[in-house]
């Protein structure tokens, strides 16, 4: 299976209206196994009791420059449950892939970009069948990683079919990660740059649904130092530290290390849904607000040391 582009990037600004995902997609193989004959011949239901995705490849790109669409985008799931034909993928497993999620930021010199490799990927029950909803109310998928070739993901994420809202749970972990790894998708967005850092460990339980995310996470790292860019000069390809910022935010706003001393911050997530944007980007934002309130030190950090 092959999906490509019709233009190419310079061409995009000039024949799309608006921001939008372009999708390059390669598969080598792509295999639906025990269909059910009678049911799509007699009951125009069609039912697969296995899908295998062999070594795939998927590119995702996003040029910011153009306009934004403000267009409600409802998840995935309960959009799925909506459709009039009947069907069932009873598991579908994926080998060998890789995702990389490139974005052009308005000013940068460079696209930011995010990658998964080594993907393995086993989802349950993909359904648009009130059968079968009745007998089993779930999706599941089940995944391994790696994070920009790094850290170790292992993530379950269960879909209750039966929550109009969507709503979902996410447990996961993420295993020895350098932040730094960060930066590539850190820097044209924010113009603030890890210098050095890693986590151990991090592991996150949480709810999502179309309001947005609650839960809680453990983010343990180490030895954070980031730096202050010159925006100015970052568009021209040059990291000039600021200094003066670069110091504020390592003395007095970030938290260098988790736990600090004996104790082990537990980081909140939560967060709103952008309606507008995609699953992926709750999932995301989610995360990001239960690292940020770990890392970023807060007047509690006093008690802390009464405490100790």
């Amino acid at each position: 299976v092959r999906m490509m582009p019709r233009f190419n990037r310079k061409q995009l600004p000039t024949v799309l209206p608006h921001q939008q995902d372009v999708f390059t997609l390669k598969v080598n193989e792509l295999a639906l196994n025990h269909i059910n004959i009678d049911h799509l011949i007699y009951k125009k239901q069609l039912f697969v009791g296995e899908v295998d995705v062999n070594v795939f490849n998927l590119n995702v790109y996003r040029d910011k420059s153009l306009p934004f669409p403000h267009v409600f985008k409802p998840l995935p799931i309960p959009e799925l449950l909506k459709l009039e034909f009947e069907m069932t993928l009873d598991s579908v497993l994926i080998k060998s892939g890789q995702v990389a999620y490139e974005q052009q930021n308005v000013g940068a010199p460079e696209t930011g970009i995010i990658v998964f490799d080594e993907i393995n990927a086993v989802l349950y029950n993909l359904t648009s069948s009130e059968n079968q909803v009745e007998k089993y109310a779930h999706t599941v998928l089940n995944t391994t990683a790696r994070l920009q070739g790094g850290g170790k993901i292992d993530l379950n994420v269960d879909f209750d079919l039966l929550d109009t809202n969507g709503g979902h749970r996410l447990k996961g972990t993420i295993s020895d990660f350098d932040l730094a790894d960060l930066n590539q998708i850190i820097l044209p967005l924010t113009h603030v740059k890890v210098k050095e850092g890693k986590s151990s460990q991090t592991s996150f339980n949480f709810y999502a649904s179309t309001f947005g995310t609650e839960g809680e996470i453990e983010f343990r790292y180490d030895g954070l130092k980031v730096s202050v860019l010159d925006k100015d000069e970052y568009k021209l390809q040059n990291e000039k530290r600021k200094w003066l910022g670069s110091l504020f935010l390592n003395t007095l706003v970030v938290r260098e290390s988790n736990p600090k001393g004996n104790l082990l911050r537990i980081g909140t997530i939560k967060s709103e849904r952008n309606t507008e944007k995609s699953i992926f980007n709750l999932w995301w934002e989610g995360i990001a607000s239960g690292m940020g309130s770990t890392m970023i030190n807060f007047k509690r950090d006093a008690r802390e040391v009464k405490i100790q």
